[in-house]
């Protein structure tokens, strides 16, 4: 028996501490996607509160001139659109945020898994080295006291 120890699954362990570092960026970076797109969301929403607010007051400034009205009128349309199309962007970012922590979590588990048969093998390996070591004591005692009673027979 080796007096060093030597997990046999060490590259395995390796791998999948590398896939669980990977996975949690993806992670980070697919949360930081989705709150930055969240952000986008609130400040268009914000934007279409305050064009709802001015659209009146146009109205009653303008007096005659429809053009001011419809300009107004066509950029909430296209607020409208902007919010929308980023609130589906925003909802799909979320669920593939949610994916990929739900990866994050799986991966570490497996090099969980992994790092919990190292310390039971290296456990092993130790209490297998103290038996080694105890019965090689034991002969080397055994030995000694033999030794020594045969000298004092003799």
């Amino acid at each position: 028996m080796s007096k060093t120890f030597r997990f046999r699954l060490k590259r395995l362990l390796d791998l999948r501490r590398l896939e669980e570092r990977e996975a949690e960026g993806l992670a980070l970076a697919a949360a930081r996607r989705a709150a930055d797109l969240e952000e986008s969301c609130q400040s268009l929403s914000l934007e279409r509160e305050r064009l709802a607010r001015e659209l009146p007051q146009a109205a009653v400034r303008s007096g005659d001139r429809q053009g001011e009205i419809r300009l107004l009128i066509e950029h909430g349309v296209r607020l409208d659109e902007s919010l929308r199309r980023m609130s589906a962007e925003r909802d799909l970012a979320r669920k593939e945020a949610l994916q990929a922590e739900a990866e994050r979590a799986r991966r570490r588990s497996a090099r969980r898994a992994l790092e919990e048969l190292e310390t039971r093998a290296k456990d092993q390996w130790g209490e297998e080295l103290r038996r080694l070591e105890t019965i090689e004591i034991d002969e080397i005692a055994a030995t000694r006291f033999f030794a020594k009673r045969d000298a004092a027979e003799e």
